[in-house]
């Protein structure tokens, strides 16, 4: 096409779309500050790369880069791991902890999904970015630290700001800059471009298996609307390379769900491409019995995500469960 970008690498992002090319020029400008940094994006869309990259284009970059993902904790586990604690804060504390800020100092710690760390923590993470400084658990006496703070969410912070489970004045510290990375869906020039880059990183690990992909397998993955965006897509493209038979990766070896969201596309190409995405849903959650731990696994998608979206596409479980024996 006339005109079209090339593909570009940046610290582990390939892409050639303008939008991300509008992403890594951000990077670059707010590397070099200390401004504190929200990444928003869909799961799997990339903001752990773009944490990174922000790091090592800063002058933090010699210094630790510590990540955590603040969903995976309960409220005293996370704020013992942030802040550390003393000996005999809480039953199984035998001794002082140093948390990840004092692990970080003169680096950057990165929090993922803060839209639920816990109000508690909230609060306690508000005052360390204000005065540089933090308790431990237990602790009497201030910790100061220098470091950087990076943050990422998936939910709708505004949303969250509006029930009152994500502080206000919170958000305003975190959000300086904010860089919202595009979903794969609205790139898809980017698709053939990370399958080839997948394909050639298979062959390195593998020692050398080359495997080529079809034009019709390729055409199926821009079809699909990766609710997993690239990490969705990066595991496909290993399923694919593994199971594959010969050196040929054909629209057969990909998984069900990309050829039957093919078929429908090709069937209804004029049907809107969030008409697409629901309809597969509710099909998942009729053959999973409306059971959504299942459906987000075979969709991909982690499951607030999965209840996300059946918000948004005004979807009922229990009607979808319903018709799981329909024909």
């Amino acid at each position: 096409m006339e005109g079209a970008a090339h593909p570009f690498e940046f610290s582990g992002l390939i892409s050639k779309d303008g939008k991300m090319r509008a992403v890594f020029n951000l990077i670059e400008k707010v590397a070099s500050t200390n401004s504190p940094v929200l990444i928003i994006g869909e799961t799997g869309s990339g903001k752990e790369l773009v944490a990174r990259a922000i790091h090592e284009r800063s002058f933090r970059a010699s210094a630790p880069f510590i990540a955590i993902n603040c969903a995976v904790l309960s409220e005293t586990l996370l704020e013992s791991e942030l802040f550390g604690h003393e000996k005999g804060a809480y039953t199984g504390a035998v001794s002082r902890k140093h948390g990840l800020f004092e692990v970080a100092d003169k680096g950057t710690i990165f929090l993922d999904e803060i839209g639920d760390m816990p109000q508690k923590v909230q609060a306690k993470l508000l005052r360390a970015l204000e005065n540089r400084s933090f308790r431990r658990v237990g602790g009497t006496r201030d910790v100061k630290v220098d470091v950087r703070l990076l943050s990422a969410s998936a939910m709708d912070l505004a949303a969250a700001i509006d029930t009152r489970t994500f502080r206000k004045d919170l958000y305003y510290r975190l959000s300086t800059v904010v860089i919202e990375i595009p979903p794969l869906r609205d790139r898809r020039d980017d698709i053939p471009v990370l399958v080839e880059f997948f394909l050639k990183r298979l062959e390195r690990a593998a020692g050398g298996r080359r495997v080529r992909i079809t034009s019709s397998a390729v055409d199926a993955m821009c079809s699909f609307h990766w609710p997993g965006n690239v990490r969705e897509l990066e595991h496909v493209i290993e399923r694919s390379y593994v199971l594959s038979e010969g050196d040929v990766i054909d629209v057969l070896d990909l998984p069900e769900r990309l050829r039957e969201v093919n078929k429908v596309a090709s069937a209804d190409a004029l049907v809107p491409l969030e008409e697409i995405e629901r309809r597969y849903i509710v099909r998942v959650l009729k053959e999973t019995g409306g059971n959504r731990t299942r459906a987000a696994r075979i969709l991909g998608i982690d499951r607030k995500t999965l209840y996300r979206k059946v918000r948004m596409g005004q979807i009922d479980p229990a009607d979808a469960a319903q018709g799981q024996n329909t024909t």
